[in-house]
C-alpha cells in the first residue's frame, strides 16, 4: 500500500512539472512564401517579450537581436542556397522567466534553373 501512495505522489509531482514546462514554451510560425535559391531572405520580426538570447538551429540562418524595454526585435537572414522545395527552419529565443519561444519559418525554395532555361512559371500568359 505504501508503494502505491509513493507512486501516486511521484506521478502527481511529475505531472505538475510537465504542466509548468508546457507553459514555458510557445511557437510563432511565419510563412515566407516562394523564394529563389540564390537570394538571401532578410526580415525583422517584433517579439512582444524581452528576449535575452537567440540561437539558430541551422547554419543557414543568421540571427541578430535588438533588445528594447518590454519587447525585442529579431533580425533573420536565411540563405536558401542548399535547399529546394518546402523548407522549415527554426530559431530558439530565450525570454524573461526562462520562457522559450520557437520562431519557425516556412518557405518554398524554387529549384535552380539550368543556364539558358527560362522559368516556365514566368511564361504563363495572363487572361485579359
Amino acid at each position: 500500500m505504501d508503494k502505491l501512495k509513493i507512486f501516486i505522489l511521484f506521478f502527481s509531482i511529475s505531472s505538475c512539472f510537465l504542466v509548468q514546462a508546457e507553459d514555458q514554451e510557445s511557437t510563432i510560425e511565419y510563412n515566407i512564401g516562394i523564394i529563389p535559391p540564390d537570394r538571401v531572405f532578410t526580415k525583422t520580426y517584433d517579439i512582444k517579450e524581452e528576449v535575452y538570447s537567440a540561437v539558430s538551429m541551422c547554419e543557414c540562418v543568421e540571427v541578430d537581436l535588438i533588445k528594447e524595454k518590454g519587447f525585442s526585435k529579431v533580425e533573420i537572414e536565411f540563405n536558401p542556397a542548399e535547399y529546394k522545395g518546402l523548407t522549415i527552419v527554426e530559431v530558439k529565443l530565450l525570454c524573461k522567466g526562462n520562457k522559450v519561444i520557437t520562431l519557425r519559418l516556412r518557405a518554398y525554395v524554387q529549384a535552380k534553373q539550368p543556364a539558358g532555361q527560362k522559368n516556365p512559371y514566368n511564361q504563363i500568359p495572363l487572361k485579359k
